[in-house]
């Protein structure tokens, strides 16, 4: 989906306005806790009004996606099943371009880290530390690779 076939896609889906609701639309991993098992959101920096399908991606799989089909239905919003992952679908791969840098940047970082620490042979907790951020940081990177070249 080029930036061209996403705006259309976005401007559909307010014409129609059946999918139109707050949305949160920030997928960076901290910015979301979990209290009692119940999703928290502790940065709303970028809620807006628009597509519920740019939610979907961040936080659905298509097996729990077609679960929150299904409850939208039961409130009485039925959008067909093709329709509504071929929706699922287009916007992942919107939602993985968006988010391409920051996985980037993450891997510069860890990058210029791993040469600093062979450079000047940092303590090795330090290491393990940085180590697992990485591991997170890496997640994120291949989340919004994968997203981007296949959605979702």
């Amino acid at each position: 989906m080029n930036l061209g076939q996403t705006h259309v896609f976005l401007q559909e889906r307010t014409i129609e306005g059946t999918s139109l609701t707050l949305i949160n639309t920030d997928l960076t991993p901290d910015d979301i806790r979990s209290i009692e098992g119940h999703p928290v959101f502790i940065d709303c920096d970028q809620a807006a009004f628009g597509s519920f399908y740019l939610d979907l991606p961040n936080y659905f799989s298509v097996e729990s996606a077609l679960c929150y089909r299904n409850a939208l239905a039961e409130l009485g919003l039925d959008i067909p099943p093709a329709l509504f992952m071929e929706n699922f679908h287009e916007v992942g791969r919107y939602m993985g371009l968006r988010y391409l840098e920051v996985g980037l940047q993450a891997w510069r970082r860890h990058y210029n880290q791993e040469m600093k620490q062979n450079n000047d042979a940092i303590q090795q907790e330090k290491q393990s530390t940085d180590e697992s951020e990485w591991d997170a940081q890496y997640w994120f990177f291949h989340y919004s690779l994968e997203l981007a070249l296949n959605g979702q």
